[in-house]
């Protein structure tokens, strides 16, 4: 199973249902961030009953239950962090490799240090 497409991204499940129930989304990887401890559950029935699993795939920091949609979930380190996943944006071109157990940002490392930087100071504290 391997899914390529353009990065959809969203921080919040409205925002990301409000782009697929306009058609704004046709195919690639919906993104959500900032969705740690959040059932993205809803996103991934949606896409099904729009018969587009074969075309858009779900990358999350939040959980989601079973679904015919490809759906990365628990992603870790989550959104909130400044780590690779928090700095993926629109556009970027996403691979999952599902065989391999691999996620592929293709975006070039000076670019994804540089998206980090400018990051840093939206990025919340974690406390345990």
């Amino acid at each position: 199973l391997v899914m390529e497409g353009q990065a959809w991204v969203y921080s919040s499940i409205i925002d990301a249902m409000n782009a697929l129930c306009s058609n704004a989304i046709d195919n690639g990887i919906i993104v959500l961030q900032n969705c740690s401890g959040t059932d993205v559950t809803i996103v991934a029935q949606t896409i099904s009953a729009m018969n587009k699993s074969d075309a858009i795939a779900i990358m999350t920091d939040g959980y989601c239950c079973a679904t015919p949609v490809l759906t990365i979930a628990h992603i870790s380190p989550d959104g909130y962090t400044n780590q690779d996943f928090a700095n993926i944006q629109n556009g970027d071109n996403l691979e999952i490799d599902i065989t391999k157990g691999r996620i592929n940002i293709n975006v070039n490392s000076r670019d994804m240090k540089l998206r980090a930087k400018r990051n840093i100071l939206k990025k919340h504290e974690i406390y345990f």
